[in-house]
């Protein structure tokens, strides 16, 4: 008999499910089915048993194997057992996927498997999220300095080692964290190593892939509301009982709530009592924005002009805290005419608007390892797992990736281009292919092909004016 470790959310009867069996290096035994009568307990027929003893047996005699099983509905996935052989991690070398030269291509090949340092976890990356700044390291050469270089920072995966000093993880856990643009912590690849004090573990309800779209732009929204100033708002944190649900009755006002950020903003300010929380999105967005927190959606298309009497109808309190999860230029001016004399405007690009006395303007820069940043985000990780466990923190909607780490580059030259919305991408770095020398896997021009005619493209007139937003990103 197997015992489902989903929450208690996901203890009712569903319509038939099905047992998915994932496998990364055994393609035969990949997608094989079961049928159980239904989550919570689940027991197996004696064919169910037979196969699930098999798959058993290849993970003790496999040292390279991780298998996971999921139950699957509708609508969501419970994780029922993971089996994971100690020595999976014990090779040299690992893939991984590389930027090779300052606006150079992405190329796969292999990187060393590094060592845990004091205080640190090695991870097998299982999932990988993708974020906008990838595709404009690679385009304008930002940030980066060596190469070749690895990128990619949302993490999930499962700890297969742990360095000295770490007492709050082992070996087989399943984690989350963000990963660093550095070689051996990136996560365009298979393996990485992650301060165990800005890691936290999954819970068994959610997937690698789901957990994968929380860290980057959970810790901008959280910096941005809750850091000290002037790196943040400087609102109390919701790790009391007595600052969650502080802040009823003040409204809290988000640009972009459909947005990767901003759906991580609306739920923060949820947790912490904002009350109205009033957004902009896609009117089709309203149901799923509402479910996470946001009480009003005003209409992404409306004229900017019109959102101060837009506010008006839904609150007279004044408004002391905006947040620009999309800080262009335009957003960010009509953010800061809707504050309070006092307020505080909160932006992920650069600040374009100059400030009058009274009104703040908080750039925020969401990396967890900075001198300013470290202490909330550790506290912040702390917290996380039972976040997810109570459901205050939901994950992204996700789309998962082709190919291993090989699909990265068709995902980012989809984000490039406009053509992701509402979702996460994610890769699964265990799925990639064969490494074969001096692969050059494509430039985003190539993988989206060349379209070019006289005159300039749509394609280049949208990347113009992104890339004037990329060149402003850090302070």
């Amino acid at each position: 008999m197997y015992r489902c470790k989903g929450s208690q959310r996901s203890e009712t009867k569903m319509n038939p499910s099905t047992l998915l069996v994932t496998s990364a290096l055994y393609p035969t035994l990949m997608n094989q089915q079961f049928i159980p009568p239904e989550t919570g307990i689940v027991t197996p027929t004696e064919q169910q048993m037979q196969r699930l003893t098999k798959l058993q047996d290849l993970a003790k005699r496999q040292p390279t194997e991780y298998i996971t099983i999921y139950i699957y509905s509708s609508k969501s996935y419970i994780l029922i057992t993971s089996l994971f052989h100690p020595l999976a991690h014990n090779m040299p070398q690992h893939k991984a996927l590389y930027l090779d030269s300052k606006c150079g291509k992405f190329v796969l090949g292999t990187n060393e498997t590094p060592k845990p340092g004091q205080g640190e976890l090695l991870v097998r990356i299982e999932a990988v999220g993708l974020n906008p700044v990838d595709w404009g390291i690679q385009k304008w050469g930002l940030f980066i300095e060596t190469y070749p270089a690895i990128l990619g920072t949302d993490t999930a995966g499962v700890v297969v080692e742990v360095g000295q000093g770490v007492t709050n993880f082992a070996v087989g856990d399943r984690v989350l964290y963000q990963g660093a643009w550095a070689n051996d912590r990136a996560s365009y690849q298979q393996f990485n190593v992650v301060s165990a004090s800005i890691t936290a573990k999954i819970p068994n309800f959610l997937s690698f892939e789901a957990a994968a779209s929380v860290p980057v732009c959970l810790t901008a929204a959280f910096l941005g509301l809750y850091n000290a100033n002037p790196h943040g708002a400087g609102y109390s944190a919701p790790f009391k009982s007595s600052s969650v649900g502080k802040y009823a009755g003040k409204p809290l006002f988000v640009f972009g709530g459909a947005g990767a950020v901003g759906q991580f903003a609306i739920q923060l300010g949820k947790l912490s009592g904002f009350s109205p929380i009033i957004t902009t999105a896609s009117l089709h967005q309203t149901r799923y924005l509402k479910s996470l927190g946001a009480t009003h959606v005003i209409d992404r298309h409306l004229p900017l002009s019109s959102l101060r009497d837009e506010v008006k109808n839904i609150t007279t309190t004044p408004l002391d805290i905006v947040f620009d999860a999309v800080s262009t230029a335009d957003t960010q001016k009509a953010g800061y005419e809707l504050l309070s004399p006092r307020g505080s405007l909160v932006v992920l690009l650069n600040p374009e608007v100059a400030k009058t006395e009274g009104k703040e303007i908080y750039h925020v820069f969401a990396i967890p390892t900075l001198p300013h940043t470290s202490k909330i985000c550790t506290e912040m990780y702390r917290h996380l797992t039972g976040w997810l466990e109570e459901g205050v923190i939901r994950p992204n909607n996700v789309e998962i990736l082709p190919q291993g780490l090989e699909g990265v580059v068709d995902g980012l030259a989809k984000l490039e281009n406009g053509q992701v919305s509402g979702t996460k991408l994610i890769a699964r770095p265990q799925l990639t292919g064969n490494v074969r020398e001096k692969l050059s896997i494509s430039t985003k021009q190539e993988a989206l092909g060349s379209e070019k005619s006289n005159g300039t493209t749509q394609k280049e007139k949208t990347a113009a004016k992104r890339k004037s937003l990329f060149r402003r990103i850090i302070s």
